[in-house]
């Protein structure tokens, strides 16, 4: 084998056999390698599958202006929506977030002469990290004057009372309902045959918890397949009073939402002739109640056991219950005192 052969062969072994029908740059500059190398043009065209005539070009050129790349082929269009017409569309945006594209095309016809399609505008929002949609509006009853008000004298009412009543003495009562999702898995057919029903393939059902918590923990709590009604709640407050004595808690001061399960003549008659007080949250205040947080920890813990069943739901709450511990309890705690001091601020 003599030096030539020995070179190519070489050469061969360091290109790879294009794929692509197009001369990339990348082919280009091999080409102009193995020729200075010594190689053939029959040799580097079989080698990367590349016509002879078009080899002859890339050398032809490489020597003529001593480049490689290829030039770009096509022409770049010039854009119809202009610097000054972008600034324009984001004015508008920032004016009115309501305006569609519509609107914006017909106002960049009628200011700049330009005619643009609702696309072409599109694209131009869409790199403002802007979206355009319909608007649903909804009062904001949160922040009105009387709800407000009615926040700070409540705020200031807990505040008064907490100075004069033990920390265990503060017991909050709320309810939440525990989603659960039951497939159907078995059914009983006719001997013989196959066990067959058309149905939804999931259907929802809640399982509600009443609860009632102080700063140290959850106090008493029931479970029901349905909602909660009055002789029901009757019956929790009973047995809540109850355990705050055996718990020596002679005086409670019990918290609740106004909703008209808890202000019913029934509710209030227990409070009448006894030494505990009640107390109704302000409306739009849930964020003042301790126990909303605790049940988004409970929620979670009971997620984490994923039930399919109504009994497994009621299992994983019950096992929720004993793992939320004193410190979650203090912790919701004190995220709801945060809220009241920060009431008593602004007022």
């Amino acid at each position: 084998m003599t030096d030539q052969e020995s070179m190519e062969e070489d050469v061969l072994g360091m290109l790879k056999t294009r794929k692509l029908k197009t001369t990339s740059n990348e082919d280009r500059e091999r080409i102009v390698q193995a020729r200075e190398m010594g190689s053939s043009v029959s040799v580097i065209a079989k080698s990367l599958n590349i016509k002879r005539t078009t080899v002859y070009n890339v050398l032809r050129k490489y020597h003529a202006t001593m480049k490689v790349e290829a030039e770009p082929r096509g022409k770049v269009m010039e854009k119809k929506i202009s610097p000054q017409i972008r600034e324009q569309i984001k004015r508008w945006i920032d004016e009115d977030c309501s305006t569609s594209l519509e609107k914006i095309t017909y106002r960049i016809l009628e200011q700049f002469q330009v005619r643009v399609c609702r696309s072409t505008v599109a694209k131009e929002v869409g790199d403002f990290n802007y979206s355009l949609k319909r608007l649903h509006l909804h009062g904001d009853q949160k922040h009105e004057g009387d709800i407000v008000a009615a926040r700070q004298e409540y705020a200031n009412a807990l505040s008064a009372m907490a100075a004069n009543v033990p920390d265990n003495s503060v017991v909050f009562i709320g309810e939440e309902a525990f989603k659960i999702s039951v497939r159907v898995m078995r059914a009983k057919p006719c001997s013989g045959n196959r066990a067959f029903k058309i149905m939804p393939e999931i259907r929802i059902r809640n399982v509600t918890v009443l609860c009632a918590m102080n700063r140290f923990g959850i106090l008493h709590y029931l479970t029901r397949n349905r909602a909660i009604d009055r002789s029901v709640f009757s019956a929790f407050i009973d047995e809540l009073i109850v355990k705050l004595r055996l718990i020596n808690i002679p005086r409670a001061v019990i918290i609740m939402d106004d909703v008209p399960t808890h202000t019913s003549v029934e509710t209030k008659s227990l409070f009448e002739q006894g030494p505990d007080e009640l107390m109704y949250l302000p409306l739009q205040s849930s964020f003042l109640n301790p126990i909303e947080t605790l049940f988004s920890s409970w929620k979670q813990i009971c997620n984490r056991a994923n039930p399919n069943s109504e009994e497994e739901v009621i299992a994983a709450i019950e096992n929720g219950q004993d793992l939320i511990t004193p410190t979650d309890s203090e912790g919701c705690f004190q995220l709801m005192w945060s809220h009241v001091m920060f009431e008593t601020i602004q007022n």
